[in-house]
């Protein structure tokens, strides 16, 4: 977990990350990724100040680079509307997302269409 550790207490104190064990002085504020066996135990420290450092390119806040910050959904109108842009793959993966089932392997395109448009109209 990325976060902004702040030192509170008069003495040295220190915090495992995944770089190993780092010390912070007095007052002194790091930017570190706590290891995840010392999270827990990390975050009831009174004399520690954790705060989130969330990754401007953390769309989605699981901690890694990248992801979707949650979409709002789609109304069928709109899903249907791009199932003619998707590509086989895009298809496939579409309908088994809807209905749970994946499509024949050997199924042509036209037949993928037709069931991805009837799947986002339920």
């Amino acid at each position: 977990m990325k976060v902004t550790i702040t030192n509170n207490s008069k003495a040295n104190q220190g915090v495992w990350t995944d770089e190993g064990l780092v010390h912070i002085e007095p007052g002194q504020t790091i930017a570190a990724v706590i290891a995840k066996d010392y999270e827990a135990s990390t975050k009831r420290l009174p004399f520690l100040s954790i705060r989130s450092a969330s990754d401007p390119l953390d769309h989605d806040g699981d901690g890694v680079k990248g992801g979707v910050a949650n979409p709002s959904p789609l109304s069928p109108g709109e899903e249907a509307d791009l199932i003619d842009a998707m590509n086989e793959d895009e298809l496939r993966d579409f309908i088994e997302r809807k209905t749970g089932a994946k499509p024949h392997k050997n199924a042509k395109l036209e037949t993928l269409i037709e069931k991805a448009k009837v799947a986002a109209a339920d």
